[in-house]
């Protein structure tokens, strides 16, 4: 777990790549300190074999922090097909904003993987 990351605004990062541990998971971010920046935080996948920065699990599911304190928590569905996702996850960042120095710094609290019950 990273404690807390600082990011300029028009900054696209990605996290390392971590293997899929369950059928669900859930994240929670926090915005630790901001000026003027938005942080949008999508989860990708790909199989091992794959190459290039692998593809959104679920397009409508983010996190987007903009204020000191904001805590947000979302669930990403990682079964998204018949087949799945693929084997390795992580986490796209990008930090948007109108001014030229503005940043964010922000930090995700460890995941939550469950599976989901099927009734």
């Amino acid at each position: 777990m990273i404690d807390a990351m600082l990011l300029l605004k028009g900054t696209t990062v990605f996290s390392p790549w971590f293997p899929r541990q369950a059928d669900m998971l859930r994240v929670t971010a926090e915005c630790v300190a901001v000026d003027g920046a938005t942080v949008t935080i999508k989860l990708y996948t790909k199989n091992l074999e794959d190459t290039g920065n692998g593809d959104p699990v679920d397009e409508n599911v983010s996190i987007s922090l903009n204020s000191i304190g904001q805590r947000i928590t979302e669930e990403w569905k990682t079964v998204v097909s018949q087949e799945g996702v693929q084997q390795l996850l992580r986490f796209q960042y990008v930090v948007t904003g109108s001014a030229t120095n503005d940043w964010i710094l922000f930090r995700l609290m460890p995941a939550v993987w469950f599976d989901a019950v099927k009734g």
